[in-house]
């Protein structure tokens, strides 16, 4: 081989540096994580230096995947720097493979960083599990049933009684009471010779002899301490102490529910009737893996505009779940009018009772909005309607939708199309009895008092094949209920 021939197989020495960073980077996840990669092309990546735990977001990393095909999968397990990428075919991987290796993202931060690529058989989700609880804890699902737990709560009294000798305290993030013996914070411990009269309270008694039998405990325990936690504080980073105790410790966790939802109004007035809510992104919620019961999604998972990021959505309900844990989806069916029967939702229309001329005039606006579709070269909903982006699914003034190629749709009628924008009316607008004008009065400069909503309604099965791609999870039932899909999942 000539020596010209030969140059061409020189790296340089940025190449060479990438070569080592790559190998080094394969190395660290089996030698750490025991993530083992493969030299031939897979459908699978595994992207180390791409992984929350560097401080790179699913919507930072996502559309850089999505540049080189189409993600089946991205999973991105909590606290780690890598994450997975299951690409639809093994030429979209090999794209991605080549093109990424060594690309620069910048982090929550701004700081740049390097992302390093390698195939993998499959997906490591053994690896993403929880890991074997520490030697003596023992966890004990459903321990108490909801009727007890309701009855425990209601059993405890917060008033102020100077005469009780039970200690009640307001600390800085909660508030305490004490039986038995009070727990002193000042030096983490307890007198043995002051005992609070009254003892434990009579109602703990039949659960401690239930868990005696059981042989969830050896002893029964002589003190006990009610910490109760306001909406929205949380627990803060803590150690706890022990050696104010007998080996034996009893956690039991009540009214422990909590939502999430992207409104602040709605959040608040979940917070006003004492209920815990907060902020938050359901395809990012700040919540541990593996750490939920049970999920409920209601009227969610429709608002999303491509089928990637429904999936994304129920890929992150699957995460908060803990193993055996199940979730329950509810979107909004197309089929408004199924086994022969009208949903609520059409039977709620006013005017569908003697003035059958008034809906069909209605329903032939939408015709028309869907027939103007067509003539713009889209015969198929799907394939018709451009991405919308995060502003517009939350809901966007009327006038800043004259542009958009989805049709209105007309309420408390039937669906013509999957992807459409439903009006929503103002709380005490004047004019709701008024016909709705899709984008606004022509000409008018009043500013409108219809917000749209961006919705995909589901066909029947779609919701159960989009779950069917999640993987590690079942489907223990799948239904219509009143002009919605549903489905009942399980985590394996």
């Amino acid at each position: 081989m000539d020596s010209n021939h030969q140059s061409n197989y020189k790296l340089s020495k940025t190449e060479k540096k990438f070569l080592r960073k790559q190998i080094k980077a394969k190395h660290t996840l089996l030698r750490h994580e025991g993530i083992e990669t493969v030299s031939y092309a897979t459908q699978s990546l595994v992207v180390a230096n791409g992984g929350l735990g560097n401080g790179v977001s699913r919507n930072q990393l996502l559309p850089v995947l999505e540049k080189c095909g189409l993600v089946d999968a991205l999973l991105m397990p909590p606290n780690k720097p890598y994450s997975f990428a299951r690409y639809r075919t093994t030429e979209e991987s090999k794209r991605a493979y080549v093109t990424l290796n060594g690309k620069e993202v910048v982090d929550d931060l701004g700081q740049k960083i390097t992302l390093y690529l390698n195939f993998v058989e499959k997906v490591q989700w053994k690896e993403l599990r929880p890991q074997a609880l520490p030697p003596g804890l023992m966890v004990v699902e459903e321990i108490i049933s909801s009727e007890e737990e309701k009855m425990l709560l209601e059993s405890v009294d917060w008033t102020e009684d100077t005469d009780n000798q039970n200690s009640q305290k307001s600390l800085k993030h909660r508030r305490v009471k004490h039986f038995g013996y009070e727990f002193h914070y000042e030096n983490n411990n307890v007198d043995k010779d002051k005992p609070l009269s009254g003892g434990l309270p009579d109602i703990c008694e039949s659960f401690l002899e239930k868990w005696l039998r059981k042989g969830y405990i050896k002893h029964k325990p002589d003190q006990m301490t009610i910490n109760q936690y306001e909406p929205g504080q949380g627990i803060p980073a803590h150690i706890d102490t022990h050696s104010a105790f007998e080996d034996e410790i009893v956690s039991l966790s009540l009214g422990s529910e909590i939502g999430c939802d992207r409104s602040q109004n709605l959040v608040d007035i979940c917070r006003e009737r004492q209920f815990q809510a907060f902020v938050c992104d359901a395809l990012a919620v700040p919540v541990r893996s593996g750490s939920c019961d049970a999920c409920i999604s209601i009227a969610v998972i429709h608002h999303f505009a491509t089928a990637e990021r429904r999936v994304a959505a129920l890929q992150e309900i699957v995460r908060l779940l803990r193993p055996g844990g199940k979730a329950l989806i509810y979107v909004w069916a197309m089929e408004q009018e199924y086994n022969k029967q009208k949903s609520k939702y059409l039977r709620g229309n006013r005017n569908s009772q003697g003035k059958k001329e008034e809906m069909n005039s209605d329903t032939s606006v939408q015709r028309s909005l869907v027939e103007q579709m067509r003539d713009m070269g889209s015969r198929d909903s799907a394939s018709s309607v451009p991405r919308i982006n995060d502003s517009q699914e939350g809901g966007c003034n009327s006038r800043q939708v004259s542009n958009s190629k989805l049709p209105v749709h007309v309420n408390r009628t039937s669906f013509y199309s999957q992807d459409v924008l439903v009006p929503w009316h103002l709380k005490g607008n004047p004019d709701k009895g008024k016909p709705v004008e899709p984008f606004g009065p022509i000409g008018s400069q009043d500013p409108s008092p219809v917000f749209h909503r961006y919705y995909h309604v589901f066909r029947e099965g779609e919701l159960e094949g989009a779950c069917r791609t999640v993987s590690d999870v079942r489907i223990l039932q799948s239904y219509y209920d009143q002009g919605n899909w549903c489905v009942i999942l399980q985590k394996a």
